[in-house]
């Protein structure tokens, strides 16, 4: 023999909803800088306990971004590098595109790059050189 059964099948949405745009990242801008120093910025929302991430493009090398807002490093190279973070709370989301520019003020072209400009070590040098020459004078 056989047997016979019925089946009833429900179809609905999704249990977890898509998450919609509905927070506001307050961050309008990030602080320069320098490669080879520390560098920590903290991203802002109008929520608390948003997490945190890059959606598209990528930070400067030698930053990262943690998942409570902060990004942190040590730059390497220089550069502007732009890219979007998205903030995510709950079913809650937004994004922003940002930029971070990143100079090389270590004394290999200083400002201007290596085009030209005010070389830290010339400047330390011309400054040492004026402060032994005023003690000089003052011996007299």
């Amino acid at each position: 023999g056989s047997d016979s059964r019925t089946f009833t099948l429900v179809v609905s949405d999704s249990p977890t909803p898509t998450p919609t745009p509905t927070i506001t990242i307050t961050t309008t801008s990030l602080p320069p800088g320098t490669v080879g120093a520390s560098y920590s910025a903290t991203l802002e929302a109008d929520v608390s306990g948003a997490r945190w991430s890059v959606s598209s493009g990528t930070l400067p090398a030698g930053l990262y971004l943690s998942t409570s807002g902060t990004i942190s490093g040590t730059p390497t190279s220089e550069g502007s590098s732009t890219f979007t973070v998205m903030a995510i709370s709950g079913t809650r989301f937004a994004t922003k595109q940002l930029t971070i520019t990143i100079s090389d003020f270590g004394g290999r072209g200083g400002v201007g790059g290596s085009s030209g400009g005010c070389n830290t070590g010339s400047v330390m040098a011309g400054l040492a050189a004026s402060l032994a020459l005023a003690i000089r004078k003052n011996r007299r």
